[in-house]
């Protein structure tokens, strides 16, 4: 998809800047409370610092989260779409644990944010890899009610990218938060699609199976830490780490990060709305 919409051809010549503050603010402010406000600030974000593709993700409180809107068309497809939004997947995506930590209000950077082997994780190249990502920036919302609003805007073409989009959008991140809290305001907050109970996956996974050093690390191991960076965290050494994480392997019967991160996916499948238990003790039950 085009990063501008069609209707905003004639400005192609101009910055970004002057382009968002001669067009694009103008049309966002102009359909606050209706139906096209997201598709307006795609197209103002996206021009601000020359990414190509929008995803808005809600998350209520203690419920799935679920797209409010998107312009990038089937890139995840169906069946990852379906993974992310079912109580899984997103519980080790680093927004989501970044919103679960209480952020701020704010703008993100994927590469600051991201555990330090995020980018060779099973999370990362099952969800992420296809979508070929260069770079990923997201806004954080927080809207009345306590639910948070993710704005995240991509970029998948290497040799656009500046390395500067922090210090771009910076100045207007005040005016975006603004606008998005007014347009709430105006209308109402959309309902979650699923409308389901969210389990705390990640906090029960394996809790009935391994010791809480164990879970501590698995948790960490699953989001995308490396040993190296495990050991940081726990403030322990990097073999301690090696010898939970073999002691993790082997009272799971796994080998592999791959395999335990499909363990995980397929546990937290089997489990109940609103359970608190142990997902595992779910699927070898089951």
């Amino acid at each position: 998809m085009p990063r501008k919409s069609d209707k905003y051809d004639d400005y192609s010549n101009n910055t970004m800047t002057d382009f968002l503050l001669s067009k694009g603010l103008p049309h966002l402010i102009n359909s606050l409370g209706e139906g096209t406000f997201f598709e307006n600030l795609c197209v103002s974000l996206e021009t601000l610092i020359g990414y190509d593709g929008t995803v808005i993700i809600a998350y209520p409180v203690d419920e799935v989260p679920y797209m409010v809107y998107d312009n990038i068309g089937d890139i995840y497809g169906e069946e990852a779409t379906t993974n992310y939004f079912n109580n899984v997947a997103h519980t080790v995506d680093p927004f989501f644990q970044l919103i679960k930590k209480g952020a701020p209000e704010g703008v993100y950077d994927l590469h600051d944010i991201a555990p330090d082997e995020f980018f060779e994780s099973e999370f990362y190249k099952r969800f992420y890899a296809a979508t070929n990502l260069v770079s990923e920036i997201a806004l954080i919302i927080r809207l009345p009610d306590g639910v948070a609003l993710e704005v995240s805007v991509g970029l998948r073409d290497k040799a656009a990218k500046q390395g500067n989009e922090i210090t771009t959008f910076a100045p207007f991140l005040n005016v975006f938060s603004s606008l998005i809290h007014k347009h709430y305001a105006q209308a109402s907050i959309p309902a979650a699609s699923l409308g389901t109970q969210l389990n705390d996956v990640l906090a029960n996974f394996g809790k009935d199976y391994l010791s809480q050093r164990e879970c501590d690390v698995l948790r960490l191991v699953l989001q995308g830490y490396s040993t190296k960076g495990i050991a940081e965290l726990l403030d322990v050494s990097t073999e301690t780490i090696k010898v939970y994480r073999k002691r993790i392997h082997s009272k799971l019967e796994i080998s592999s990060q791959s395999e335990l991160f499909s363990l995980f996916l397929e546990a937290a499948a089997t489990m109940p709305p609103n359970s608190a238990s142990d997902p595992l003790t779910h699927y070898f039950n089951g």
